[in-house]
């Protein structure tokens, strides 16, 4: 039998809450550390067996992170917005330690609640989150407690994908209404997708575009627009080599694949692709290498 290859990054991950947040990232952990050349070495902070006292503001988690440089290859702090108050301070401080930040506004539950649905308004408190989306209305948690040995993650775990999608959908939104938004100034807003994605080695690039709303991914430039009432999907070749058309694989919201003519796109060059009313989708969903990019369609 051959043996399991030894993880070979370790990865240190303090948690503010003393309960959700770690136990969320121990059974991710416990979901993935099985898997066969696995190459991540976790730890979660605080360990309810090992730490008394611990540190639950976000400069004291970063003073904690701060501390093992030495023992991990990686630094992470999870926290978020609720009740604090020095966060341009706990940001600046991560960022002159190369300490990676995992955050959500106004709290944790935004995160949680993107598994579920788009949603973009400014809760005050966590407990609005779980009282209004998770307890009643749509009951999308109806048991969900901040307390105890609450085993969140095996409950949302086939949703992270769609998180990955809606997360992505908030940044964009937050983004065309503020393009100088600072994360730990909005209100809603989460990034965790970063640290789980990572974790979940997943690594693909999910992002999210309006009609006329251009993206640049690896210097290729993509944007999708309405002429004369149909799909057009224009590529700008920044980089040094061709493209082939058919790199570009286009869905729509049945995922059924739209079919695109294929040609070389040269270095530098313009190129646009027809793909006719598409009257009955919402969505158009394109892939190019790691990309996801989802475009709204609706005007």
């Amino acid at each position: 039998m051959a043996k399991k290859r030894k993880p070979n990054i370790s990865i240190f991950i303090a948690c503010e809450g003393s309960n959700t947040e770690p136990l969320y990232f121990e059974k991710l952990n416990e979901t993935m550390e099985d898997h066969e050349g696995y190459p991540y070495a976790i730890t979660v902070y605080p360990d309810k067996d090992v730490d008394n006292n611990p540190k639950t503001d976000a400069i004291g988690l970063i003073n904690v992170a701060v501390e093992k440089k030495e023992e991990f290859d990686e630094l992470w702090v999870v926290f978020d917005k609720d009740g604090y108050k020095k966060h341009k301070e706990a940001f600046e401080l991560a960022d002159r330690h190369e300490i990676n930040i995992a955050f959500s506004s106004i709290s944790f539950e935004m995160w949680v609640l993107l598994h579920f649905e788009r949603n973009n308004t400014s809760y005050p408190k966590s407990a609005n989150i779980i009282r209004e989306k998770f307890l009643t209305n749509e009951k999308y948690l109806d048991d969900y407690t901040k307390s105890g040995d609450y085993n969140l993650y095996p409950k949302i775990q086939s949703r992270t994908k769609k998180a990955f999608e809606n997360v992505t959908w908030l940044r964009n939104w937050l983004k065309s209404n503020n393009a100088q938004y600072m994360n730990y100034m909005s209100n809603p807003y989460s990034d965790v997708d970063f640290l789980v994605k990572k974790l979940q080695l997943d690594d693909s690039i999910y992002e999210y575009r309006e009609l006329n709303q251009a993206l640049i991914f690896l210097d290729v430039e993509i944007l999708v627009s309405y002429v004369d009432g149909e799909v057009v999907v224009r590529i700008i070749n920044g980089t040094n080599t061709s493209l082939v058309w058919n790199e570009f694989n286009f869905y729509d919201d049945k995922m059924i694949q739209n079919q695109v003519v294929n040609s070389l796109i040269q270095p530098g060059d313009t190129s646009e692709n027809n793909l006719g009313t598409m009257s009955a989708s919402k969505k158009l969903f394109l892939s190019f290498r790691k990309l996801r990019l989802e475009v709204n369609l609706e005007l």
